[in-house]
């Protein structure tokens, strides 16, 4: 099904925080702009494009849910959708297929050439490996790398994650408990991911998360 937008008005962004039943402040406030949802065979897409959205506090890469009101005065709940753009004029998306991995996860793409979106470029990229229990600690895989904050391409991002630029002998593709830090260099604000796995661990790594809710 093409996906229809409708117009929404009087929207609030929150902060999406898995598993956790608690109260956030708004990331955003009395936003306008589109909403939309399509389907494509077994997949789901969402997408909220806004034109405006005061006290913007969003960033690139996190995972929001918003609160949105219709035209015709009813109120929705959207699920939850990485931030693709941030700003004023914030874009989110997610797309979900509800039969390669369970419904309410997003479809992975390992083992597929998919392009992939550069949504921020980074420096200073630390890679770390939580250790398993009963093992206690992380191991530094990469640090002081540079990469690129990235999302699978088709439609709207089906998975979030990194392409840093170098390798370990000790990274290998499935290799998951993997975390990323670094500092995006048009805004200077440190992007932190974690649940990652690595998809491929050439040069250079590619390490996408393992989302699920």
């Amino acid at each position: 099904m093409q996906p229809i937008p409708q117009k929404v008005h009087n929207v609030s962004v929150y902060v999406y925080i898995p598993y956790a039943p608690i109260e956030v402040p708004p990331s955003g406030i009395d936003g306008v702009g589109e909403y939309s949802v399509g389907t494509l065979m077994t997949q789901v897409f969402y997408n909220l494009n806004l034109s405006s959205l005061n006290d913007s506090k969003v960033e690139k890469g996190m995972m929001y849910y918003a609160v949105c009101t219709l035209e015709n005065g009813s109120t929705f709940t959207t699920p939850p959708m990485y931030c693709l753009e941030a700003g004023d004029a914030p874009k989110f998306g997610l797309t979900k297929d509800l039969l390669k991995e369970g419904h309410g996860q997003p479809y992975s793409i390992e083992g597929n050439a998919t392009p992939y979106n550069i949504l921020a470029d980074l420096e200073q990229v630390e890679v770390s490996y939580a250790l398993s229990a009963p093992q206690i600690g992380t191991v530094e895989l990469i640090s002081n790398a540079t990469g690129k904050l990235i999302a699978t391409k088709i439609g709207t991002p089906h998975l979030m994650g990194f392409m840093i630029d170098g390798s370990n002998p000790n990274l290998y593709p499935g290799l998951d408990n993997l975390s990323v830090c670094g500092i995006d260099v048009k805004t200077e604000k440190k992007i932190c991911h974690g649940n990652l796995k690595c998809v491929d661990a050439s040069n250079p790594v590619v390490l996408l998360q393992n989302f699920m809710y």
